[in-house]
């Protein structure tokens, strides 16, 4: 796997302490590594992926983008549809993006597709904000800050 990430720079704005969020950790983790690993698929070993986490009212806000060319406006509206993919026959099943949102859907939050400003593919994922310990947490100091992974 880490040949994925050859020639790609990961970057994470991340606030500092606890972020709890509604939901089960390794259904979180599954969701960003499917995000992190599709945006390694399109940048083919060039560019870089930033993951920003933000407050937002009662929800986490996390943004994964891309340096790749973005989703075509005539596939933007599909890329959650099971099965569905832009990937050569033979590689990914259609299937991450899709199982993907309906795990943060189980969560009560939500999982949507935009293109950036000034390029690249941006997933916005959004988790209600938990103060419980039974809750999920992702402790953002376990983060690496120079690689954007723990």
């Amino acid at each position: 796997m880490q040949q994925r990430f050859a020639g790609i720079e990961c970057n994470a704005d991340l606030p500092e302490g606890s972020l709890r969020a509604e939901g089960e950790r390794g259904g979180v983790e599954q969701v960003l590594l499917n995000l992190l690993l599709n945006g390694a698929d399109v940048l083919a070993n060039e560019g870089s992926i930033t993951i920003r986490v933000m407050e937002d009212g009662p929800f986490w806000h996390l943004a994964v983008h891309d340096t790749g060319p973005g989703i075509s406006q005539e596939h933007l509206h599909r890329v959650f549809d099971p099965f569905f993919t832009t990937k050569p026959e033979g590689v990914g099943t259609g299937l991450g993006l899709a199982i993907s949102q309906r795990i943060i859907h189980r969560f009560g939050g939500t999982l949507g597709a935009r293109n950036g400003t000034h390029g690249g593919a941006i997933f916005d994922v959004r988790l209600k904000r938990a103060a419980s310990d039974t809750s999920s947490s992702i402790d953002s100091t376990a983060v690496d800050k120079e690689t954007g992974f723990s």
